[in-house]
């Protein structure tokens, strides 16, 4: 079999995502763990959390030779197995979480109502509207561009302040 190096995923102990991603990198190894920026509300302030985008996994890119060698990092349990054999991920299919993240990553823009914004996507791509209300991932917004009163519910990742 050939030497190549292909995607997999391992399972991690909880929470340790990310030590363990550090210690697989610092071995030299390829390593993605996806992660995500959330705002968190407490009673007396709001917070940036970053959480990795799938609990308990990271993804490496290894040949068949390093197999061992990351299984045996402090906090990887094993592979994820498929017929019982490590589960090959497809360069496409990280590729698609990158991209995904790249243009979903917008939870860390703060909207609040009377915001002015130019919607970015979707069937009312290039219109200005107000926003009257901010949902967990959507902003109804009202469009009155439109030379009509509409509000639309539309996702956060379509929009960008003005």
């Amino acid at each position: 079999m050939k030497n190549v190096n292909s995607w997999y995923a391992i399972y991690t102990n909880p929470r340790a995502e990310s030590k363990v991603a550090e210690r697989i990198a610092e071995l030299g190894i390829e390593v993605y763990c996806p992660t995500v920026t959330d705002i968190r509300q407490w009673s007396d302030r709001k917070k940036k959390v970053v959480r990795p985008l799938f609990t308990s996994y990271v993804f490496v890119r290894i040949n068949i030779k390093q197999f061992e060698t990351v299984r045996n990092v402090y906090g990887a349990v094993n592979f994820v197995r498929h017929l019982s054999k490590p589960a090959k991920i497809r360069d496409i299919e990280i590729k698609a979480v990158k991209d995904f993240l790249s243009k979903v990553n917008t939870s860390t823009i703060f909207f609040e109502p009377f915001d002015e914004v130019k919607i970015n996507a979707g069937v009312f791509k290039g219109n200005k509207g107000i926003v009257q209300q901010v949902g967990k991932n959507t902003l109804r917004i009202i469009l009155s561009e439109l030379k009509i009163s509409v509000i639309a519910q539309i996702s956060k990742s379509e929009v960008e302040k003005k």
